[in-house]
């Protein structure tokens, strides 16, 4: 299709056989093929081992969307380490090596479905993770990679592949073709027609159409299927047409059917032209027919790699019993336990990894061969900030629950406490409850206000370091003021609910008394969402959130003024309350409702008599309560300030973890190395 420049024609690349001769390719040169087709009986074919070259010569796949050319993998003397501490009785205090994986090397060739198999804690992940170019940050890498017999640079590598994590990282309340349009005009700076033209015949080729307007979901919301999840996140990678297509886990928490429908997805992404690696822990027998490669890893160790496992086994004395599957005869023989895991590992390092090294292409290159590949460019910050905004609009307002639940809170907690404190008098037991009331308002906002910004951005940032990692954006400002803007309609709840409370309790009956109330719970529910934002963006996930948070509050809540005076508190921590937004919230609550205000006795509260010829009224003048609180009469504005500057400042905290932290990669890049006799 014209509208479809960017995806060029190619022809196969010839399979890279390794323990046997590779048979003529049937593609023709001038062939176009697309990345997969699914109909349903085409879909069946491709459950074969290898699809039938009838079905390649007919050109049965689709020729809307063309797969770029691909080019085998050769990772080679591949090790990864981590500093450990040593064993308690060897005596030593130095910490030593721990090898997850140890001197692997292996190919994954162009055009082929290659599955990364191995018992748990084999390496699986960590391989697939190395060969991504996402290692642990303070490990240790050694070895190096080739790409079509070529050095390539981190970046480049980081241009030529799409990787699918084992969990999808959607937004729940998108529906299918929104999650995909959002992702391609995020990625693509292409014409907006040609973009949905992109967008279509991915949801054709992953048989997405029939679900393409209903909404992804969650666990409070139904949605698409876990399949069809997995598919998504596949056809999210296949926007910028990559021709490396990495899967962790891809059939994770998927019944049978729905596993092998994905695969089979993966399987005509390879017969398309693509690499295609993925692993898998213990694929049902019609999944492991799919692999054209299998890739077996024990203890971090290679113990084979190829195209007939079963043979391999057989010849070495492990032959696959009758109506086994044989993906549970290779967990069995290569567990740790296994005695006959280190003998299968030795025998491959011994006898066969010599000549299957000896196939693979020669490296040749200074690491910048593969340009052509680049990824088409971003769009401008501008037009990601627009999408963004209207992304976060969608997800937000479609979330029904979490707005009816909020409105609900307020509407009942505004109700309780109006009927509580109802209809305050303005004698002395109506100053200690308008005392009482304004801090428990406080206390009451901050607490609702902060843990709905922990749960939802907690998992909201996840999905935002997977989207940088994978090269969505040109900044993190596009993102989080899109966040920030469309947040700000539900931060105004809480004025509902002071307007309620305020005039059933019977607070200051002025006009600017009641905005000046309005303006301080406002500026703390900003300020308070903007430490639950900062919260989030530290912590590893909500449940560390929700722990830090009450630390947060309840220290805050101490200082505030209202449990003990200010002016009472042990030096050793009285700088405390200049870090309180309760303290400020609070202090510009009672000046608003008492500095300037008039109070009386009845009979019963005169001090000296019970009369008042004979009795003092302890306090006529609100401005005495003001300051028998340790506050000033002119506290107001400097606390509105306050509250304003901490809650821009929490906000720049988040922005600056955001951008320095999350989804940066710091991770040494295999595609990187060189090998030790040469100069990279």
């Amino acid at each position: 299709s014209p509208s479809l420049s960017q995806f060029s024609s190619f022809a196969r690349p010839p399979c890279l056989r390794l323990d046997q001769p590779c048979p003529p390719s049937s593609f023709s040169p001038s062939l176009s093929l697309s990345f997969v087709s699914m109909s349903e009986r085409e879909l069946d074919a491709v459950e074969e081992t290898s699809v039938a070259p009838e079905m390649k010569a007919s050109g049965a796949f689709s020729k809307r969307v063309v797969a770029r050319a691909s080019e085998s993998i050769v990772f080679e003397h591949v090790s990864l380490s981590l500093k450990v501490a040593p064993p308690k009785n060897s005596g030593s205090k130095e910490k030593v090596d721990k090898y997850i994986l140890s001197d692997v090397s292996g190919v994954m060739a162009a055009g082929a479905l290659t599955a990364i198999m191995g018992a748990s804690g084999a390496g699986k992940t960590s391989l697939l993770n190395v060969l991504v170019g996402r290692s642990p940050p303070k490990a240790t890498l050694e070895g190096t990679l080739t790409y079509g017999g070529e050095y390539v640079s981190g970046s480049t590598w980081a241009r030529l592949i799409g990787y699918v994590w084992q969990e999808d990282t959607l937004y729940p309340y998108l529906t299918v073709k929104e999650t995909l349009r959002v992702a391609a005009k995020l990625r693509l700076a292409a014409p907006a027609a040609e973009q949905d033209e992109i967008v279509d015949a991915i949801m054709e080729e992953l048989d997405l159409l029939r679900v393409q307007d209903t909404l992804v979901g969650n666990a409070l919301r139904k949605g698409i299927s876990g399949g069809e999840k997995k598919r998504l996140s596949v056809g999210v990678e296949l926007l910028t047409n990559p021709p490396v297509v990495f899967a962790d886990e891809p059939t994770s928490g998927l019944d049978a059917a729905s596993a092998l429908r994905v695969m089979k997805t993966l399987k005509a992404l390879a017969v398309a032209g693509r690499t295609v690696v993925a692993t898998i822990h213990q694929p049902r027998s019609s999944i492991v027919d799919l692999f054209d490669e299998i890739f077996l890893l024990s203890k971090g160790q290679v113990a084979y790699a190829g195209r007939e496992p079963v043979e391999h086994f057989e010849s070495l004395g492990y032959p696959l019993p009758p109506r086994t599957n044989p993906a549970d005869f290779y967990l069995d023989v290569l567990a740790p336990t296994a005695p006959s895991a280190d003998k299968l590992v030795q025998e491959w390092s011994d006898n066969f990894r010599s000549a299957y090294m000896a196939k693979l292409p020669a490296s040749s290159g200074d690491g910048n061969g593969k340009a052509a590949h680049d990824k088409p460019s971003l769009p401008s910050t501008w037009s990601q900030f627009k999408i963004l905004l209207w992304r976060a609009t969608k997800n937000l307002y479609r979330d029904k629950m979490r707005t009816i639940v909020r409105a609900l809170q307020a509407v009942v907690f505004a109700i309780f406490v109006g009927f509580i404190f109802f209809d305050l008098g303005v004698d002395q037991v109506g100053i200690l409850d308008r005392l009482g009331v304004l801090y428990f308002i406080s206390l009451n906002q901050s607490f609702g206000s902060l843990f709905p910004v922990l749960v939802s951005f907690t998992e909201e940032k996840g999905i935002f370091g997977k989207e940088r990692q994978a090269g969505y954006y040109r900044s993190i400002m596009p993102y989080f003021l899109s966040k920030t803007i469309v947040e700000f309609p539900t931060s105004l709840l809480p004025l509902a609910f002071g307007a309620v409370v305020y005039f059933i309790v019977g607070l200051r009956s002025t006009a600017l008394a009641f905005f000046g109330f309005e303006l301080v719970l406002y500026l703390l529910v900003f300020t308070v969402e903007g430490l639950g934002l900062f919260l989030s963006a530290v912590s590893k996930d909500v449940n560390i959130a929700q722990a830090l948070a009450p630390v947060f509050i309840i220290l805050f809540m101490l200082v505030s003024g209202y449990i003990i005076n200010l002016d009472s508190l042990p030096a050793g921590i009285s700088w405390l309350q200049h870090l309180s937004f309760f303290t400020y919230s609070y202090k510009a609550l009672v000046v608003n409702e008492f500095a300037g205000a008039s109070f009386v006795c009845t009979p019963d509260q005169l001090v000296g008599g019970t009369n008042t010829t004979m009795g003092i009224c302890p306090i006529t003048n609100g401005d005495e309560v003001v300051i028998s609180r340790g506050f000033e009469l002119d506290d107001y504005w400097p606390s509105v300030a306050v509250l304003v500057a901490q809650g821009l400042l929490f906000r720049t905290l988040t922005a600056l973890v955001l951008h320095f932290f999350i989804g940066v990669d710091r991770s040494e890049k295999l595609a990187d190395k060189r090998p030790k006799t040469e100069t990279a």
